[in-house]
């Protein structure tokens, strides 16, 4: 009876781990697939913001230069480059926003994999700690030479809003030193056609 009641005893011990350890894998993969949705969600919208940034700032420059080559006075490009210049820092502090949103997703996933003891490989974390081996790629790799250098998102897409920001403050105070071509420039074959036509004209007023 005892032998019985302790090999009840230890079936009944085992049924418990196993559902208290299914229950704490469904649980874990709920919370991995609600981490990874929300980093996958707002690297996409760092992407798209970006991507609409580019759009929108190079119809400005697009028409900033069309206004400096046909406008009569090149100070109207000078709030163009404004708007430019602002909309950098704009879509700049956007995408600061954007990235902290994203490091709380790979957080999530860094916390869900250091319950797993994957053994490091020659030093280099396991294959499935995904972060933990980028990280160490990249923090073992340089940024020159440049071809083959390791540079961030955020290095690359600062360096992009920098760009198009000092942009438009070059073109915001430049217009004022822009001079346009003349639009009928008096070169010797235009003058020789204004005074055929004058020429033509004076024949016809004296007949």
């Amino acid at each position: 009876m005892e032998s019985s009641h302790g090999s009840r005893s230890v079936i009944g011990s085992i049924r418990l781990f196993l559902a208290h350890y299914k229950m704490d894998t469904q649980k874990e993969t709920m919370f991995r697939t609600y981490a990874w949705s929300y980093f996958a969600y707002h690297a996409d919208q760092r992407m798209k913001t970006f991507n609409f940034f580019l759009i929108v700032a190079g119809l400005f420059a697009g028409g900033i230069t069309t206004l400096l080559r046909d406008s009569g006075d090149p100070r109207w490009v000078c709030p163009l480059g404004v708007v430019l210049t602002l909309l950098s820092l704009i879509f700049w502090k956007i995408d600061q926003r954007n990235r902290q949103l994203v490091r709380n997703g790979e957080a999530a996933i860094r916390h869900l994999d250091s319950l797993h003891a994957h053994p490091a490989v020659q030093g280099v974390p396991h294959a499935l700690d995904i972060f933990s081996r980028d990280d160490h790629h990249t923090k073992s790799s340089s940024a020159f030479p440049v071809a083959s250098g390791h540079f961030s998102y955020t290095k690359c897409l600062g360096f992009v809003f920098a760009l198009f920001a000092l942009l438009g403050l070059f073109f915001s105070i430049g217009c004022f030193y822009f001079k346009p071509p003349p639009k009928n420039p008096e070169t010797p074959n235009n003058k020789r056609c204004i005074a055929a036509k004058r020429s033509e004209a004076s024949n016809y007023a004296v007949g």
